[in-house]
């Protein structure tokens, strides 16, 4: 797009911010939203690029992204590597909320959000649902290759393993 309109990708990215940051100004002018809400969707807009679910996992199963990656191409899957890592779904649960915090107190370190934001965020139970992969019928709902939440496939276990376990491919 950035090449047919004769600018370049940056310029492009700069527009759309401002677009979408006067859309929200229009939005508070004409009472659709507050400005407390606009400032909150802006911070989450922001927290985006910290907020990088694969990321996060890798964390959460004291890897680096790199070798979930690697993992992943190689057919493994979720439940083989938590397997591998003796971590229960409960487990990965806390230690995936724990990478999440961790990633908005970074942004608050860089000035990309405030305190009180990250705070807003934190305790908000969002559609996206609490923390970085939410609950019952977080961002993804049921449907194809989503389980209860928002990771792809993370909540139902694999057909060959105890349903009880929780967990499945993540590259379903």
């Amino acid at each position: 797009l950035a090449e047919a309109l004769g600018i370049t990708v940056e310029e492009l990215a700069a527009a759309r911010a401002q677009a979408f940051q006067k859309s929200l100004a229009d939005a508070v002018a004409a009472g659709q939203l507050t400005q407390e809400q606009a400032d909150q969707i802006l911070a989450m807009q922001a927290l985006k690029s910290y907020i990088d679910r694969q990321a996060l996992l890798a964390e959460a199963l004291s890897m680096t992204a790199d070798e979930l990656q690697a993992a992943l191409d190689e057919g493994q899957t979720l439940w083989d590597l938590m397997s591998a890592r003796e971590i229960s779904p409960s487990t990965l649960q806390t230690n995936m909320r724990a990478a999440y915090e961790a990633a908005i107190a970074r942004a608050v370190a860089d000035g990309v959000i405030t305190q009180a934001q990250a705070d807003d965020i934190l305790s908000a139970e969002t559609s996206f649902g609490p923390g970085p992969f939410g609950g019952q019928g977080g961002h993804g709902g049921r449907g194809r290759h989503h389980g209860h939440g928002g990771m792809p496939g993370f909540w139902s276990a694999p057909s060959d393993t105890d349903t009880s376990s929780g967990a499945a491919d993540l590259d379903a």
